[in-house]
């Protein structure tokens, strides 16, 4: 851990280093194989029963949304991987690395390797970002409580791809790399949700927006000026004149680039 820290602080490009996450998860569905179709009313049961280290796959049931697979470490930390079938090539996953937290299992003489292992990954998987990719990293005794409803997969995963009238669907638009800058601002949002929107509009040519943007003085936490539209943060429905504000949760990707290219 202090060895990867000393070489972010070193090399902070966040475009490389989700690159390097994208690399591990691609390898660790490589050995995992992604041999399970996983249908939409399947997805909350198999996430939760990944994160409960209890997880037996079910049968095939309707058209698969996603395929899925799991991997174990040498120390007996089971990784979940879940990519998204739609468009695979956008690489959209959803990876669970849930550590067994039972009294049994931390008495257990390999659960220092195994924390060791849990601790490697999450350092890597808190790098996986931007549109419809999302890391779970929690522990078995958190099933009962944990909230997935923020998962892309679960929720976005459904309705996010809708095309908006006048823009080709998000899935069909090339995907840029984003520059210094643009990483450094999108890192000043502090909602998760409103920063991998952001992020995806700005991969797919959105211009280069600021975060905190004050409109009479009260801040967005996405804004573009220039187009006058915003993300605020989920339950802020205050409505700002002349603006085009909503909630996270009330764009879905090509609507908000529809509006920032002025098709809406």
């Amino acid at each position: 851990p202090v060895s990867l820290l000393l070489t972010y602080l070193s090399q902070p490009d966040l475009v490389q280093w989700e690159r390097l996450a994208l690399s591990a998860v691609g390898g660790l569905a490589s050995e995992a194989k992604l041999e399970h179709p996983i249908s939409t009313d399947q997805l909350r049961d198999v996430v939760l029963a990944a994160v409960g280290g209890q997880l037996d796959w079910p049968a095939p049931a309707g058209d698969a949304v996603a395929v899925a697979g799991q991997w174990v470490t040498a120390n007996g930390l089971v990784l979940t991987a879940m990519l998204a079938t739609a468009d695979p090539n956008a690489e959209r996953w959803t990876v669970v690395s849930s550590i067994p937290s039972r009294a049994v299992d931390v008495e257990a003489a390999q659960h220092r390797q195994r924390w060791a292992d849990w601790m490697q990954w999450a350092n890597v998987l808190q790098f996986i970002r931007g549109y419809g990719r999302n890391a779970v990293i929690t522990a078995t005794t958190q099933a009962d409580t944990i909230d997935l409803d923020h998962l892309w997969l679960i929720d976005g995963g459904r309705t996010a791809l809708a095309p908006a009238p006048g823009v080709a669907p998000a899935t069909e638009q090339a995907v840029r790399e984003l520059s210094a800058e643009q990483a450094e601002e999108l890192e000043l949002i502090d909602d998760d949700a409103v920063r991998v929107l952001a992020r995806s509009a700005l991969e797919r040519g959105a211009p280069d927006l600021i975060a905190g943007f004050e409109v009479d003085g009260h801040p967005i936490e996405a804004m573009w000026p220039d187009q006058r539209v915003g993300i605020a943060l989920d339950g802020d429905d205050r409505g700002v004149d002349g603006f085009e504000v909503r909630p996270v949760s009330d764009w879905t990707l090509d609507e908000l680039l529809a509006r920032l290219q002025g098709a809406g």
